[in-house]
């Protein structure tokens, strides 16, 4: 894993568990709908999948929600090759992405579409970069909690992404779990 892509996990991490989920009210002690922790979700997906390019893609989120307003940063990781796992020694591409969507939620899961802003580049299997670009990212998530209710902080993600850019523009599916406050 190259400097930069440390770097960037590092500060995800930072970002995810330094911010609160909680409002301060100075003057009024009534709750406003929008105000209401129980409007809010935040959590942490980790999912692997396949690429139009035939490249194996590893994807790691952290994404928030407050009402129907979905904001979500992604640091993907995409081999080249063919079929999962194969090509990890060849050149390779990455995307730390920040995406905003409205959300469809519901008790039991989570539906969204979004698009954002991100930086992408390419690396060889010594980690120096040779191109970098900026992209149009473009996500579609669905993710399912488990139904019992002990257990709801973890869930199964299904997902379409794709990123349109000057350098190497792609598309892909993933599926991976959701840690988090999801209900």
């Amino acid at each position: 894993m190259s400097t930069c892509m440390k770097n960037a996990v590092l500060a995800i991490s930072i970002i995810v568990f330094m911010g609160g989920t909680s409002v301060a009210s100075a003057q009024d002690s009534t709750s406003v709908p929008s105000q209401d922790n129980k409007d809010i979700r935040a959590w942490l997906s980790f999912e692997g999948g396949q690429s139009t390019s035939g490249g194996f893609v590893m994807q790691m989120s952290a994404n928030y929600i407050r009402s129907s307003h979905h904001f979500s940063a992604r640091l993907l990781g995409e081999s080249p090759g063919e079929g999962f796992f194969q090509g990890f020694h060849e050149e390779g591409r990455s995307e730390l992405g920040f995406l905003y969507s409205r959300a469809e939620k519901w008790d039991w899961g989570h539906a969204s579409v979004g698009t954002g802003v991100a930086v992408l580049w390419g690396e060889t299997a010594s980690g120096s970069v040779t191109w970098t670009t900026a992209g149009l990212p473009v996500q579609a998530t669905l993710y399912l909690t488990i139904p019992y209710r002990p257990i709801d902080w973890l869930g199964l993600k299904v997902g379409g992404h794709a990123n349109v850019n000057p350098e190497d523009s792609f598309a892909g599916a993933t599926v991976g779990l959701v840690i988090g406050k999801l209900r």
